[in-house]
């Protein structure tokens, strides 16, 4: 290549690259304008808060229903329970009314002696007089099974040894 061509090229190179530095500096010195701009023209924002403010007010009225949806069935729950509760207490009047002569009789009987339990101990007198053993012996054993029930009324007095 000659001298001539290569000047040429520099000079092609310096005024393309002065070109662009020269539109890089005007695009800075815009790019202030057009922020400052933008926060001046808060049209845009304005509407944005208005759908803000609407969609927190949609928000709490759904809540409000929510909760009161809730309140709503925690009473009806509270009322069913209490209707069963209700059922309870007038079958356990009912049987007990109906028990009172049998249990009269059974318990001078027990009064009188005291019953033994599987495995040859017999029931201890426990609070409020009940005849209750502490415990069932349910250990496995070799021949007869023995019974491992609690009797009646006794649940929350004897427990089961295995």
């Amino acid at each position: 290549m000659n001298d001539t061509e290569k000047k040429k090229i520099f000079m092609m190179r310096v005024i393309i690259g002065s070109v662009a530095f020269i539109i890089l500096i005007l695009w800075a010195f815009n790019l202030k304008n057009v922020w400052q701009a933008s926060r001046k023209d808060n049209k845009y924002s304005s509407e944005w808060s208005g759908l803000k403010s609407e969609l927190e007010k949609t928000l709490t009225e759904a809540q409000a229903k929510l909760n009161k949806i809730e309140a709503d069935k925690a009473a009806v729950e509270k009322k069913a329970g209490d209707k069963f509760m209700a059922g309870l207490l007038e079958g356990a009047v009912k049987n007990a009314s109906s028990s009172a002569m049998t249990a009269t009789s059974s318990t001078a009987i027990a009064a009188s002696s005291t019953p033994p339990i599987a495995g040859g101990q017999t029931a201890s007198t426990t609070k409020s007089g009940s005849l209750c053993p502490e415990y069932i012996d349910c250990m496995p054993t070799i021949g007869v099974a023995k019974p491992c029930v609690i009797p009646l009324g006794c649940e929350g007095i004897t427990t089961i040894a295995y």
